[in-house]
């Protein structure tokens, strides 16, 4: 029986190089596919938020809870969304812009962290109206305009993203250290944007021993960034809807 490494000695030998991307990078595939799988219950369970007009006025604490629910609904979409290109531009050997995918997808997770962190502070007695501040900057906000769906423009300063980053060293402590690294190839950094093109359908260099280990390090590392993101979402997004859910049982 012949060995897989065998295997993808020959291929790696025999194919032309240009091809090599795929041989190299075909490992990552299933990773992503799983990484998707893991928002499906989170993504099937926001689908039980009740649409408005209710039965009668929410009150304050059930807005904001409402808010941070389709937040989070909201987040649970785009991160699905973000990592199925991811899938669809490593399928294709395009690995320019997966760092800066993956980037937003963290961004997002670390968003909706943060608003699990109102919730949270808000059922264990934080002030309503303190709390009605931080969601409204949270969901309805900017750093410039966005046409509000009911008249005007936002005029909330939208948080600054390490806020929400810094946040999430709570339960990642490595959050910091993977929003740096996905920045440097979302950023006009030579070398490491050097290093995603050669790692490319187009541009491949996988035939260079010292580059493919390297190529190696950057794409896994990009795809476990990924993985945690998905999963962080996953559980974030479940926490917030078990919260909030019940309140508007008697709404609908």
């Amino acid at each position: 029986m012949v060995s897989i490494p065998f295997l993808r000695a020959w291929i790696k030998r025999n194919k032309r190089n240009t091809d090599l991307w795929e041989v190299e990078t075909d490992r990552y595939i299933p990773r992503i596919s799983a990484a998707l799988d893991r928002l499906k219950p989170a993504l099937d369970m926001s689908q039980q938020i009740p649409s408005g007009p209710f039965s009668e006025p929410l009150s304050m604490e059930q807005t904001i809870a409402y808010h941070l629910a389709l937040f989070a609904r909201n987040g649970t979409i785009v991160v699905d969304q973000l990592l199925d290109n991811v899938g669809l531009l490593w399928s294709q050997g395009r690995m320019v812009g997966v760092s800066g995918l993956i980037r937003f997808a963290l961004e997002y997770w670390a968003a909706v962290n943060f608003g699990l962190g109102i919730l949270n502070a808000m059922q264990s007695g934080l002030d309503i109206q303190k709390a009605g501040e931080k969601a409204a900057r949270l969901t309805f906000s900017g750093k410039t305009p966005v046409k509000l769906p009911w008249g005007g423009t936002t005029n909330n300063v939208a948080y600054s993203v390490l806020t929400f980053i810094d946040g999430l060293k709570g339960v990642e402590p490595e959050a910091r250290d993977f929003y740096d690294f996905l920045c440097e190839a979302s950023h006009p950094n030579f070398l490491q944007n050097t290093y995603f093109i050669m790692a490319s359908r187009r541009y491949t260099n996988f035939s260079n021993e010292s580059f493919e280990a390297h190529a190696h390090e950057l794409l896994n590392k990009n795809i476990e960034i990924a993985e945690k993101a998905a999963a962080g979402m996953a559980r974030d997004v479940a926490a917030i809807l078990e919260k909030t859910l019940p309140m508007f049982s008697k709404l609908r």
